[in-house]
């Protein structure tokens, strides 16, 4: 588990404001992630790093038929109902990226499973104080 969280340190770990580290990161990002894999540039569309969610499915037509649906909740709900099994989430980072700006764009992608995430809690019953 990590010992971190919004990107401070326990007191024990030298005091609050201090930036995680990069082996914090990469112990976020695991913690999160199931796999963590470096991939070809021209895989991720041109980007430096994606995240996405890894399915087993009943069939190849199934998986073909619900890969094709945009939105992701509804892609999840649909994926569930037809019998695929979710293996949990990936972290994909570019093979070009050089070694010292892999910390970054892990907890990039990290922050958008924690995203993913949260938006999935349901807020009912919390009360504004502000």
């Amino acid at each position: 588990m990590p010992r971190s969280l919004a990107g401070r340190r326990r007191k024990s770990q030298g005091g609050v404001g201090k930036g995680l580290s990069k082996v914090d990161i990469k112990s976020a990002a695991s913690s999160l992630a199931g796999r963590i894999d470096r991939v070809p540039r021209s895989l991720l569309g041109g980007s430096s790093g994606k995240v996405d969610q890894l399915w087993k499915y009943p069939d190849i037509k199934t998986k073909a038929r619900i890969e094709k649906i945009k939105d992701p909740a509804e892609r999840e709900r649909q994926a569930l109902a037809h019998g695929a099994e979710n293996l949990g989430w990936r972290i994909r980072i570019a093979d070009d990226v050089p070694l010292d700006d892999v910390p970054t764009v892990l907890a990039h992608e990290a922050a958008h499973i924690i995203d993913e995430v949260a938006g999935q809690i349901s807020t009912k019953g919390i009360k504004k104080t502000c």
